[in-house]
């Protein structure tokens, strides 16, 4: 079996070893927006936080993925870490459309993860029914989405983050490739 699986003494940890990255994740961007001040860092610490507390409560899975899936899965969520700092002084309205669409994009992502529940996992795996309200109702893949929409306004403040983009949007569409391929097996 390639599925990508933490045991001891049959107890699956995957969940609770997942809470533990995602939340280290987020003590890192509370860094960031300490250092930077800038709202997307405080944002996606937030909803780090709240995934935290959804793997540590999740369902198990009952498919998973291959090892290198799973480590695909959890660099594309670090890198959001890697965006470079503004380029010059950005203006203010600059800012304001960063701040917003921020706002707007960690919105839609964290009333995914909030909607998924205990079937929460970064990395792709079949953790019961497939979500299909809420949000879900009308997107497929709706926290990708956000985390899309809150991404692309970095390259407004440093056009070198586009190639961080493009890194970034490449891992979420083939996460969700995955987890289509996983739940169409399923």
């Amino acid at each position: 079996n390639s599925a990508f699986i933490f045991k001891i003494k049959g107890v699956d940890l995957s969940g609770k070893i997942g809470a533990l990255i995602m939340t280290a994740f987020g003590i890192f961007a509370i860094e960031r927006w300490v250092a930077s001040g800038i709202l997307f860092f405080i944002l996606f610490a937030c909803k780090n936080f709240i995934a935290a507390y959804y793997f540590a409560i999740r369902k198990p899975a009952k498919i998973k993925c291959s090892f290198w899936q799973s480590l695909l899965a959890y660099i594309s969520s670090a890198i959001p870490l890697i965006y470079l700092s503004p380029q010059g002084d950005p203006s203010h309205f600059v800012f304001l459309i960063f701040s917003i669409t921020s706002i707007i994009g960690f919105t839609i992502s964290t009333l995914a993860i909030i909607e998924l529940g205990s079937s929460m996992g970064v990395s792709p795996a079949v953790r019961g029914e497939q979500c299909k309200s809420g949000l879900y109702k009308w997107f497929k893949h709706p926290m990708y989405m956000g985390y899309a929409i809150a991404e692309f306004v970095w390259i407004l403040i440093n056009p070198l983050n586009a190639l961080i983009y493009v890194f970034s949007i490449t891992g979420y569409f083939l996460r969700s490739r995955f987890e289509n391929s996983i739940i169409s097996n399923s």
